[in-house]
């Protein structure tokens, strides 16, 4: 392990979780790996049934290798974007992390400590990922594997919780 990793991997331990509060806000967010953007289509789809208007949707994208394709409206953030003490360099992600999120969703690596460090460091009333959560940082976790199963059961729990129409 670097030192870059032993220190994020403290400072995402530091962030207290808050309990979910509902937020007067229609933003959702999404923040997936580079693995998971072959599946960007379906998520959108998931978020319009989830009654979220595109332009209420912000996108993250971690661990992103290859140049950013033109037509990917999204944020990218790389081990770069992110100095030796966790701080983002980016004003793109930094804007994210102020943004007030009704819920967002998180599909990537549980190894990813960009993801894990983005996510305690975002505001939002519901926090979804998979499991395993090795930082205690989302509000519901999903035990699949499934990108897809993921969806379904991440749309299950919206459903319950009035975020669709």
């Amino acid at each position: 392990m670097n030192l870059k990793r032993i220190i994020l991997r403290k400072k995402i331990s530091g962030f207290s979780k808050t309990p979910s509060e509902t937020l007067d806000t229609e933003n959702a967010g999404l923040i997936i790996d580079a693995k998971s953007l072959r599946f960007l289509k379906d998520y959108r789809s998931l978020f319009e049934q989830a009654g979220i208007k595109k332009e209420n949707l912000k996108i993250i994208v971690c661990d992103l290798k290859e140049t950013k394709p033109p037509e990917l409206d999204a944020a990218i953030l790389n081990a770069e974007d992110i100095s030796l003490f966790g701080k983002f360099k980016s004003e793109e992600i930094r804007n994210f992390i102020e943004s007030s999120f009704n819920f967002l969703i998180c599909d990537f690596d549980e190894n990813s400590y960009l993801g894990a460090l983005l996510v305690a460091s975002t505001k939002a009333s519901v926090k979804i990922g998979k499991k395993e959560d090795v930082f205690n940082i989302f509000d519901i976790e999903i035990d699949v594997r499934d990108t897809k199963i993921f969806q379904q059961e991440t749309l299950k729990y919206l459903k319950i919780l009035n975020y669709t129409n």
